[in-house]
């Protein structure tokens, strides 16, 4: 998930602080998509509710449409892939430059997403859980435990969610090469490239498999990372495609009420965003095995809407109290296990209805804030400090 050398906090925090221009950073210029941000909180809180029993619920006492909806929130993670791979576009397109530039987006990513994933592993070590075998913890803490196509149970290793973070390491490690391709490229060839991906997401239904559904035959041999790719990628195209357009190049600090007015002007109706909202919601109401893979153009409309249009949604998602949301839900994705695995040692909490009804809003929010407050972002400091160290950088 969930969650880019600069994601979208990195590029508000840069409009307060004046901006690098040495050679071995990457420019910063493009305004934060908020609304982009405050859709994490609820895709987050999505994909928690499938390790619930709401889903299963609704549909014993009638509720099919509204079950079948929980019972498919699996498929945020692909909503997350398509996420990562557009806000990666929209902040980076051509400006990863040379491989000085692509080592400065690795460490920046690696300092984004690994303390809160090594914290996440930590905490479900305690206090009945165990750590794995010496070989599979390191493969673990190194993010590769999901890329052994002979051994698919090692992504559920640890905390069972990391094995889509180990599935985003690959992604971030090929996105330079992916996005130096794809400067070269015309609309044209963006839109026919991003029509074939997505189609071929939806015929070889990518959203259905998981740590623990995997296709059968031949396809078993492929790795998470690679049969995710092309949901990744399609992020990656509309990002680009975004920026192609000649409405949203990209907003210098200063020029937001300009750019916020001329959006007006050319999105009045918000059309996108609420058709990719509305067939969003009727995909994962009624899709099935696969046919929940027919979410990714769904996921791609609402995305590329929220981003371009002016709408009364991406003005909600916009709030402070939702982008402050959309920030910890990183940690809120990985925490969650965790969590129910603590409250799972002690017969006295796993029995009592009141806990596990509350555990998430009154346990897993506070923890998430105490992760991205002292645990996220100190250890991102950190290590970007660290590795400016090393290359001899100041920050």
């Amino acid at each position: 998930m969930a969650d880019k050398l600069m994601d979208q906090s990195d590029v508000r925090a840069q409009w307060e602080t004046p901006v690098r221009t040495d050679a071995t950073m990457l420019t910063r210029h493009r305004a934060p998509l908020f609304s982009l941000t405050g859709l994490r909180f609820f895709a987050a809180s999505y994909v928690i509710l499938f390790h619930t029993r709401l889903g299963s619920s609704l549909v014993e006492h009638g509720y099919q449409h509204a079950g079948r909806f929980m019972m498919n929130s699996y498929s945020a993670v692909t909503l997350f892939f398509m996420l990562s791979g557009f806000i990666l576009a929209y902040n980076y397109r051509g400006q990863i430059e040379s491989r000085q530039h692509a080592y400065r987006f690795c460490e920046a990513r690696f300092s984004r997403i690994w303390p809160a994933y090594a914290f996440s592993l930590l905490c479900s070590s305690f206090p009945s859980q165990t750590i794995p075998s010496f070989r599979l913890a390191l493969a673990t803490l190194g993010m590769v435990q999901a890329w052994n196509p002979l051994h698919p149970e090692y992504g559920n290793a640890w905390n069972g969610v990391c094995w889509t973070l180990s599935v985003e390491g690959f992604f971030y490690l090929a996105f330079p090469a992916i996005q130096v391709l794809l400067d070269k490229f015309k609309n044209s060839q963006l839109v026919w490239t991003l029509v074939a991906l997505m189609l071929a997401g939806v015929l070889f239904n990518t959203s259905g498999h998981n740590d623990s559904a995997r296709y059968s035959g031949i396809w078993w041999m492929l790795p998470s990372p690679i049969i995710h790719l092309p949901e990744f990628v399609s992020g990656v195209l509309l990002g680009n495609l975004y920026l192609s357009s000649s409405s949203s190049q990209g907003v210098l600090p200063g020029r937001g009420a300009d750019a916020r007015s001329r959006e007006a002007r050319l999105f009045p109706a918000s059309a996108l965003t609420y058709v990719g909202l509305i067939l969003t919601v009727v995909t994962l109401s009624t899709a099935q095995n696969r046919w929940i893979s027919l979410s990714i153009p769904t996921f791609g409309a609402l995305l590329y809407g929220l981003a371009a249009e002016r709408s009364m949604l991406g003005g909600f998602l916009s709030t402070k109290l939702l982008i402050l949301g959309g920030e910890i839900s990183y940690a809120m994705y990985l925490l969650r296990t965790p969590l129910h695995g603590w409250i799972g040692a002690f017969p006295a909490l796993r029995s009592n209805a009141l806990v596990n009804l509350l555990y998430l809003p009154l346990g897993l929010v506070p923890l998430s804030l105490f992760s991205f407050y002292c645990v996220e972002r100190p250890a991102r400091q950190a290590l970007r400090r660290f590795f400016a160290t090393l290359q001899n950088r100041t920050t």
